[in-house]
């Protein structure tokens, strides 16, 4: 379902998306959630996150429209954020850069070391959907051993599918954990 490059018909997506089912009562649901890291031989992380939403109710616009995203200045280039909201009408709505701000996380008039992207995604209503694309680069790589990334689920929302692919050219081991995953 997902499309790389967010290219696919418009009209094709929507027709998709209304072939799942969510729980009743769900806000929005997530149609379908892929990550793709790659931990280069400097040992450098390279993650390609997708994930295509359809918002089902009223109260999933507030859930689903806006989010946030940290970044670090000494390990990270700054991450590629791609969207594509497609309304019900079958119109595209492409994420722009006046809908992203960049901020520094711990206080806006502070110098700091990490950033924060708050994104506003473009024309999202009920029966819209949303298709995701954030590239993350790591430019510095971390000591060995530590944490390198860590994925949280939107909580309260439903996903159909879902598909995490972890490769690794490091000679360092590698060793990934799940801990709590929703049912």
């Amino acid at each position: 379902m997902c499309s790389s490059d967010l290219t696919a018909d418009p009209r094709t997506v929507l027709a998709a998306a209304v072939r799942y089912r969510a729980p009743e009562g769900s806000p929005a649901l997530i149609l379908d959630y892929q990550i793709a890291a790659r931990i280069d031989e400097s040992g450098r992380l390279h993650r390609t996150t997708r994930t295509v939403t359809r918002v089902l109710r009223v109260q999933g616009i507030d859930v689903v429209e806006n989010f946030s995203m940290p970044w670090s200045l000494a390990r990270q280039d700054r991450p590629v954020i791609k969207a594509r909201v497609i309304t019900s009408d079958g119109e595209p709505h492409l994420l722009s850069d006046t809908d992203v701000a960049e901020i520094d996380a711990l206080n806006a008039n502070a110098v700091g070391a990490v950033k924060l992207l708050k994104v506003r995604l473009p024309q999202v209503d009920v029966d819209c959907v949303i298709e995701l694309q954030v590239d993350e680069n790591d430019h510095a790589s971390l000591i060995p051993g530590v944490r390198y990334s860590e994925l949280v689920l939107q909580p309260g929302l439903p996903v159909a599918h879902f598909k995490a692919s972890i490769s690794s050219l490091s000679a360092a081991a590698l060793h990934v954990e799940t801990r709590s995953f929703p049912e």
